[in-house]
């Protein structure tokens, strides 16, 4: 099994989705509305580099 790190999931609309439906799922925490007024413009990680 392969597994793939990718930090810039909000430009991806699969991979930001279904982090949303995680946090939903685990913390019953949305990131919809902040996604959607604008807040996540940003890697959620920050990086070393």
């Amino acid at each position: 099994m392969n597994y793939k790190l990718d930090k810039q999931i909000v430009h991806n609309d699969v991979l930001r989705n279904s982090f949303i439906d995680l946090a939903i799922k685990t913390f019953d925490l949305s990131f919809k509305e902040w996604y959607r007024k604008g807040y996540w413009t940003t890697p959620i990680f920050p990086t070393p580099w």
